[in-house]
């Protein structure tokens, strides 16, 4: 193929409308049963912050401290509280 008509076929791809065909929209909770008073988040609203991060996981370890656990275990180069979380399918005992 000649360049003229690479360049054209790819001016051709370039200017063509897009497929029709729109992805499907994710949703976080159709896998199956959640805990009713659980928090849930709003995905994909805006960039979460540390803070607002925080304040989620604290809000899920309230919620299901039977299935949540959060440990911290020292600090960031910023000062931040750095800490792990565990959760479980099954209530813990």
């Amino acid at each position: 193929m000649r360049p003229v008509h690479r360049c054209l076929v790819a001016c051709a791809l370039a200017l063509a409308p897009p497929s029709s065909a729109s992805p499907a929209r994710f949703d976080f909770y159709d896998r199956g049963p959640y805990r009713a008073g659980g928090p849930k988040p709003e995905p994909g609203t805006f960039h979460t912050s540390y803070g607002n991060m925080e304040r989620y996981i604290d809000a899920l370890v309230h919620a299901a401290p039977d299935r949540m656990m959060r440990e911290p275990f020292g600090r960031s180069y910023e000062f931040r509280e750095r800490a792990r979380c565990w959760w479980s399918r099954r209530p813990r005992t």
